[in-house]
């Protein structure tokens, strides 16, 4: 049985709040905290934080798309991850995604 909420979607049993390596992401909120200090984002980059963070391993990158857009082009996870990463330089933030290019489009894992 799974608990979704009937008002946001948010899924109680798939989208707990993760904590990581002083990053705490919630998926329902358009910010991410890094050591107790919050910084604003989009929720779609959040949710592709929070998706390749509660993962102890790569994360497709169709797997993402799937969670933020109903595109199939997953050069939109390409884009959104370049901007994710200078969105978090931009904030003085460590960025803690690593891309795995095995393949064309290839995947993503959490390099905290």
């Amino acid at each position: 049985m799974t608990c979704i909420c009937p008002s946001c979607g948010y899924n109680l049993d798939a989208d707990k709040v993760v904590e990581r390596d002083g990053w705490r992401i919630d998926p329902r909120v358009a910010e991410v905290e890094y050591l107790g200090k919050r910084h604003p984002l989009c929720i779609s980059w959040v949710n592709i934080l929070h998706c390749v963070c509660s993962r102890s391993g790569p994360v497709s990158a169709e797997a993402l798309l799937n969670r933020i857009s109903e595109s199939g082009d997953v050069r939109v996870i390409t884009t959104t991850i370049s901007r994710v990463r200078r969105t978090l330089r931009c904030y003085g933030l460590p960025v803690p995604i690593a891309g795995i290019h095995r393949h064309y489009g290839g995947g993503y894992v959490w390099a905290g």
